[in-house]
């Protein structure tokens, strides 16, 4: 797997990325799993970094996530980067909160294709972390995240376009997309669509509906947004058998 872009100062732990974060103690999983993180396996260090986070098997440790994460991250896990990019974002016990890291990691995960990247990209930029807020970049990765499903996203994009922030004013592409936030639980985008429906013509709404129907999102790529669950380290490794024939 290729280094993400930037990833010489993915660490979280400050030091040279080809530095593995020490040891591993014998309860954070199987000896595989501790033999492929500890020789540089990206998912594998992605899942030590995961456990650390989350306190399985070992006793959990913001500080040591960021290290596996960033180990990982270098290494090329867009999960990774994206998981340390929120770590920066909100800061935890030994990790600080840094707004300029936690937008680096997620350039790099979203560039890579991790949706949530794009959307947490998309609040920072609305938001402002270098200054002004930013809503013509911000709308360009909430409309890559809602491409994709992202309720959050499709939400914040009805948003941009009802008000006319980082874009045109738009009714139709703000009921499209609060239509489609609505379609999963947002009570508000709901009630939002429905105030915009109210102000459109018949004909102009007929077409919207049409259009929504035809609609699909994007298919998500499971590598660049599953660190865990794509495979289990927990198993015994798989029996080797001498081929015959």
């Amino acid at each position: 797997m290729a280094p993400l872009p930037g990833s010489s100062s993915l660490d979280g732990s400050g030091s040279l990325p080809g530095d593995v974060p020490g040891d591993l103690p014998n309860g954070i999983g199987s000896q595989g799993l501790r033999v492929a993180a500890l020789g540089g396996d990206p998912a594998a260090a992605y899942e030590v970094g995961h456990r650390y986070m989350e306190g399985e098997g070992v006793a959990p440790s913001a500080q040591r996530a960021a290290q596996w994460f960033g180990f990982a991250a270098a290494r090329g896990s867009i999960p990774a980067a994206y998981r340390l990019g929120a770590l920066y974002e909100k800061g935890a016990e030994g990790v600080p909160r840094d707004l300029a890291r936690a937008r680096m990691l997620y350039e790099a995960a979203a560039g890579g294709g991790n949706v949530r990247a794009m959307h947490n990209l998309g609040v920072l930029l609305a938001d402002g972390t270098a200054g002004a807020p930013d809503y013509a970049a911000a709308a360009v990765w909430f409309q890559k995240a809602a491409g994709y499903g992202v309720r959050d996203s499709q939400y914040n994009l009805g948003v941009l376009y009802s008000r006319g922030f980082g874009a045109e004013v738009d009714p139709v592409q703000a009921w499209r997309w609060f239509s489609l936030a609505a379609a999963r639980g947002d009570q508000e985008a709901g009630a939002r669509r429905d105030e915009i429906a109210a102000r459109l013509d018949a004909d102009t709404l007929a077409t919207a509906r049409k259009a929504l129907q035809l609609w699909t999102p994007a298919v998500v790529d499971a590598e660049a947004n599953r660190g865990s669950g794509l495979q289990d380290w927990d198993l015994p490794p798989a029996r080797k058998t001498a081929s015959r024939g």
